[in-house]
């Protein structure tokens, strides 16, 4: 089971009350790593809680002392970045489908079957492709390879997403491309007439702020009961044209390879007047956010698909200038670029749990995958900080920050062991005596265990967040308390 040092002292179910006190109550967590982006790892990480609490307060007291902060900053700083390179050296790959899957498996609490599917859909796409997981009406989990693309065009307004999330999905919505700025909105409101009770997504080259403030503030006219988005350009397109005489023409490209991808046709300023319903394509989800657009499973023709990539490959052979290859190939692998959607099955709370697990496994393999695992429970810091011995600086100062930062790194394995009624540094310095670097303390067992055969490991990525989180946090803090000290 994929268990940190928040899951294992929380599962000691035969200790007194006084020992259960000595952990803090924000250590349970359910770890739920989101690869999309890794800054939300952050919030969710409570190895970082253990240790910025004890740099603090030991920091305090040098402070007090006369250590001047940017000297123990310096000093962690340098700790950090060899603590970085320690990691690094001793994390373990996750390539093959059985290790996938045993990652997936532990973190999916020994559900065997999440785990293969997990394993499954990573390795239909890569280490690089899409993972995602939907809700299905039926009871039965399965697996769907769907291709996708993503443009860094965004809504003009925030009134098209949500408040909160700053995001829009639609489900099965119809699509409109136009490869010019809208300036007449019949053609919009001829799109929303066959729309009918389905979404409409409106992805244009530029909209002019009247026809944007006629969509927004004429409802009752426009919109009939159909939700709609429209996308753009991030950037300056006038600008960007002035600058890169080819810069339209690409883009129109990518409209085009759109096209082809949702069975959809581009529209121009000189086709406004002859639309027909056949120019709207589709797609089985869209995901749109304040920075770009996701398209999933277009409705467009496989042999279409397939003939626009052979030109691009073809492109790609007799083009001799390396700007022009490099966008060729990035083209070519937005068009033939697949994501694994996970159907996860089951109804009502049963479904939303059965999510919330595939979510969970999902996104520790992907991190595990991306640069490999170490153990868990607190292990890798712990070893991390023998490392630490071996750096030393001229100055005091900065000596104490590296100490500081390595007493630290010490503090998970030792309250894990508190939290089972031992004594946590006693706990913390035999296994630094060890030399098996995986040996670590299970509470739930006991005993000492080898932590990664138990399945008691953490990701490479989580922990270097985790790490980046404390030095940034405390470094905050010491100035602030420096500066307040001083104003007394």
């Amino acid at each position: 089971m994929f268990r940190f040092a928040s899951s294992l002292a929380s599962k000691v179910s035969r200790l007194p009350s006084s020992s259960i006190r000595l952990v803090p109550a924000r250590l349970y967590c359910s770890k739920n790593y989101r690869y999309q982006n890794l800054k939300f790892v952050s919030p969710h990480t409570k190895y970082a809680d253990l240790m910025i609490r004890s740099m603090f307060f030991g920091g305090q007291k040098l402070v007090e002392e006369g250590v001047h902060p940017n000297a123990l900053e310096k000093g962690f700083i340098l700790a950090g970045k060899e603590v970085n390179r320690y990691l690094k050296g001793r994390a373990r790959l996750v390539r093959t489908f059985e290790e996938i899957a045993e990652v997936a498996t532990a973190a999916a609490k020994q559900n065997e079957k999440v785990g293969e599917i997990v394993a499954k859909a990573i390795m239909k796409v890569g280490t690089q492709g899409l993972v995602f997981t939907t809700d299905d009406e039926e009871w039965k989990d399965e697996l769907e390879l769907l291709n996708v693309m993503n443009l860094d065009w965004a809504p003009p307004s925030h009134y098209f997403t949500e408040k909160i999330t700053e995001t829009c999905v639609f489900n099965d919505p119809l699509i409109l491309i136009h490869d010019a700025t809208v300036s007449n909105l019949n053609v919009i409101e001829q799109a929303i007439g066959q729309a009918h009770a389905r979404p409409l997504l409106i992805v244009a080259g530029g909209i002019e702020d009247r026809v944007l403030g006629s969509l927004l503030l004429d409802t009752t006219r426009l919109q009939k009961g159909v939700t709609f988005c429209v996308i753009n350009p991030t950037i300056d397109e006038d600008f960007k044209a002035s600058i890169d005489p080819g810069f339209l023409g690409r883009r129109n490209a990518i409209l085009q390879d759109l096209a082809i991808l949702t069975g959809s046709q581009v529209l121009n300023g000189a086709s406004e007047l002859n639309y027909t319903p056949s120019i709207l394509g589709s797609c089985k989800q869209v995901r749109v956010s304040r920075r770009e657009t996701l398209f999933i499973g277009g409705s467009g023709c496989q042999e279409a698909i397939k003939e626009r990539c052979e030109q691009l490959r073809s492109a790609i052979e007799l083009s001799t200038l390396d700007d022009e290859v490099w966008y060729l190939k990035w083209r070519l692998a937005q068009l033939s670029r697949a994501a694994s959607i996970v159907k996860v099955g089951g109804s009502s709370k049963v479904s939303k749990l059965s999510a919330s697990v595939f979510d969970n496994a999902l996104n520790i393999a992907r991190l595990s995958v991306r640069k490999g695992i170490l153990p868990g429970s607190g292990v890798a810091f712990l070893h991390a900080s023998k490392e630490l011995d071996k750096l030393q600086t001229a100055n005091y100062d900065e000596n104490a920050g590296i100490k500081l930062l390595q007493n630290a790194l010490k503090v998970p394995v030792s309250t894990i062991a508190s939290a089972a009624g031992l004594h946590g540094s006693s706990v913390a310095n035999m296994l630094l005596e060890e030399d098996n670097p995986d040996l670590g303390y299970d509470p739930t067992k006991g005993k000492y265990v080898d932590v990664i055969k138990s399945r008691i490991f953490d990701p490479l990525m989580a922990l270097q967040e985790e790490l980046n989180k404390v030095l940034w946090l405390i470094n905050k803090e010491y100035h602030i308390y420096n500066s307040r000290r001083l104003e007394k």
